[in-house]
């Protein structure tokens, strides 16, 4: 055997065992992406992930949105009688504006239907009858009316609050009507 089949064979050898791990190292390239983008539990975790992302977005706008927000008095009896003026004119639109922006979609139908069936002036005489609210702090962010008619039949519990944040801290320093 002469020097060059020597140097030759390990180099063949080499070169084999070169193309074989460079193969299992595609092989297992290969193996971890299918594993990655095909595994059922990975693919919950990356929804879940954006989804948490998405509804940290849409917090953060709310709080924005609150912050922004200038209807609402700085007390809570000055919310709902900025909210009975409105009413007093039959202004819903501005009247909604007192709740919070969650709800006034969902309210704006409901004094529209209250309107067209005509029972306006039945609610507004019980919401307008100083002897028939009677107001008190449930605790420092919160306050709660209850509105009775003249038969002492309760017509309207409405709470109003401060705006909280997702971390239950106050996003705004206005009160708005959480329900009526």
């Amino acid at each position: 055997m002469n020097n060059s089949e020597k140097t030759s064979r390990p180099q063949k050898k080499f070169k084999k065992s070169l193309i074989i791990g460079t193969l299992v190292i595609i092989v297992a390239l290969v193996l971890v992406i299918i594993f990655y983008y095909f595994n059922p539990n990975l693919n919950k975790i990356k929804k879940f992930s954006q989804e948490q992302e998405l509804t940290e977005q849409y917090l953060q706008s709310q709080t924005l949105e609150h912050q922004k927000d200038q209807y609402g008095g700085k007390t809570p009896e000055e919310t709902y009688q900025l909210f009975l003026e409105a009413l007093k004119k039959e202004d819903i639109d501005l009247a909604t504006k007192y709740f919070i922006l969650e709800k006034q979609d969902e309210y704006k139908k409901l004094f529209q239907e209250i309107k067209n069936s005509g029972n306006w002036q039945m609610m507004m005489a019980d919401l307008l009858k100083p002897e028939n609210q009677k107001g008190e702090y449930l605790n420092e962010n919160w306050y709660i009316i209850r509105v009775t008619n003249d038969k002492g039949e309760l017509v309207a519990n409405i709470s109003i609050e401060i705006p909280k944040g997702p971390d239950l801290e106050p996003v705004s320093s206005l009160w708005k009507i959480a329900e009526f």
